[in-house]
């Protein structure tokens, strides 16, 4: 028995790469080769990080372009995604993250602070292009889905349409999609009230409403009697690293 931990583990060379959600996808496929039960969720009440994406196609990019309007957010875009024609099919990239000097503006992007503001500028001039779009359901999807929930789409057969990687086994082995529905787990915690107010953010999204469809979705794809619902009030909520 070997736990894979999808939280801990990764490089800061893979993270600085953009690779931290591809490497986090290869772990969950290499665990689905294994006999079961080879994958395990825990869920809090938080959705989680959404990344940007690593690779969008061509085609899919330059349709998001057109719709954006302000011309400093697509100079930000045009720095941080490049066309690279040897990918199948050609793509735009995303920048790895670089030292100051070597970026393009001499701000050390290794630095998460200074990453995340960029991260966050870039994520909001791709969706809001993404909702003007009349792309469809899936390609929108990558633009606004956790690693969390990315990980669980690859990781549970019935959570959502079946993975490229996913149909390869199927094919090999039509049974292991209720074997997966049999034999994976789920743990979710449904906080009920936190006594500190400074430290709720920490624990609770301000909106719920994703992260409860997202509990919702996993309880379905999964047999009930593989699945612990635990309700909790965090009571003592400190800064005591003990707590």
């Amino acid at each position: 028995f070997q736990p894979i931990d999808l939280r801990w583990g990764v490089s800061e060379e893979a993270s600085n790469d953009q690779k931290t959600l591809n490497l986090c996808l290869e772990e969950v496929q290499n665990s689905k080769y294994h006999p079961y039960p080879n994958f395990l969720i825990m869920v809090g009440d938080r959705y989680g990080w959404v990344p940007l994406p690593y690779a969008i196609e061509q085609n899919e990019y330059e349709i998001l372009l057109q719709n954006i309007d302000d011309l400093s957010d697509k100079k930000l875009l045009n720095i941080w995604y490049k066309l690279d024609e040897n990918q199948i099919p050609a793509s735009y990239i995303l920048n790895e993250r670089k030292k100051a000097d070597n970026s393009h503006d001499g701000i050390d992007y290794t630095n998460k602070d200074n990453w995340r503001k960029i991260e966050n500028q870039l994520k909001t001039i791709l969706q809001t292009s993404v909702k003007k779009s009349d792309l469809n359901e899936k390609q929108k999807r990558k633009y606004f889905t956790s690693a969390t929930e990315a990980e669980v789409i690859e990781g549970i057969f019935k959570y959502l349409d079946k993975t490229e990687f996913q149909n390869k086994l199927l094919e090999k082995d039509a049974t292991l999609e209720n074997k997966d529905y049999e034999n994976v787990f789920g743990y979710i915690r449904n906080i009920k009230s936190v006594d500190n107010e400074n430290f709720k953010d920490r624990f609770l999204d301000k909106n719920s409403s994703k992260v409860n469809y997202f509990k919702n979705k996993i309880r379905r794809s999964i047999d009930e009697s593989n699945i612990l619902n635990i309700n909790v009030n965090l009571i003592t909520v400190s800064e005591d690293e003990k707590n």
